[in-house]
């Protein structure tokens, strides 16, 4: 299977000092890729923390799922599920160290490209989807609809810590923060690929500007064009992986 990959990844006009902390990288010689998206963190004295903890854990999760993927002697699904349980365990550890009652963590999409298909798992509200005849269906769900659609019911406290990574809530979602409950959220998919298909995966920041798009556009606008909105005030990072099937 040939492919071509895009990606680009912008950093947020939210403050001055909160670093970016989406990630998008893909290794082409074991075929795994991923697009991250690190959990916001509160101010602390008016100040984003530095170093930011999310943008470090999503670093961390990354090198793990990528060095334990190369070295599992087994494809598919069982492969990333192995790699992202290694990564979820790393930011565990981390989190002890930081021993702060928040911990950090990371969500996202991890996939391989093997054997003609995209295996494919994820968790929170980053966004994968799949362009084949001039069509494009997102093919992940959001787990933070309920969240949202019941914000103004909810303090910080009770998203933090009695929702996320909790799948007996009714607005559970999950985030890659070192809790085993969080593999309880991990979906799972394989979708078997054909010759011009086009595989898009993005972070939140970039779901409105893709909206906004034809698919013609999203096809083949140049990366640096489609995440390119720094004049807009208030706007999230905005990272967006572009794979082409050849």
């Amino acid at each position: 299977m040939n492919c071509i990959v895009d990606m680009k990844s912008v950093s947020n006009t939210k403050s001055a000092d909160k670093p970016n902390e989406d990630l998008a990288v893909f290794e082409g010689d074991v075929g795994i890729g991923m697009v991250l998206d690190g959990v916001s963190r509160d101010k602390e004295n008016g100040l984003y923390p530095t170093p930011s903890p999310a943008k470090e854990v999503t670093q961390l999760f990354s090198e793990i799922v990528l060095a334990t993927a190369k070295k599992v002697g087994f494809p598919g699904l069982s492969r990333l599920q192995s790699s992202i349980c290694a990564g979820n365990d790393a930011v565990e550890a981390y989190n002890k160290k930081l021993n702060h009652r928040f911990p950090a963590g990371t969500v996202g999409v991890v996939f391989s490209l093997e054997d003609g298909c995209l295996c494919y798992a994820y968790i929170g509200d980053c966004f994968a989807a799949l362009i084949r005849a001039g069509k494009m269906r997102v093919f992940t769900e959001s787990q933070t609809t309920m969240v949202r659609e019941h914000r103004a019911e909810l303090n910080s406290n009770e998203i933090r810590f009695d929702i996320c990574n909790h799948a007996g809530h009714p607005y559970g979602y999950g985030v890659w923060d070192g809790n085993p409950g969080a593999m309880d959220f991990v979906k799972y998919g394989m979708i078997t690929l054909l010759k011009g298909d086009v595989i898009l995966i993005y972070t939140d920041g970039m779901a409105k500007i893709i909206e906004n798009m034809t698919v013609e556009e999203v096809m083949n606008v140049p990366m640096d064009e489609m995440c390119d909105s720094d004049s807009i005030h208030n706007q999230d990072d905005r990272t967006c992986m572009r794979i082409k099937i050849d």
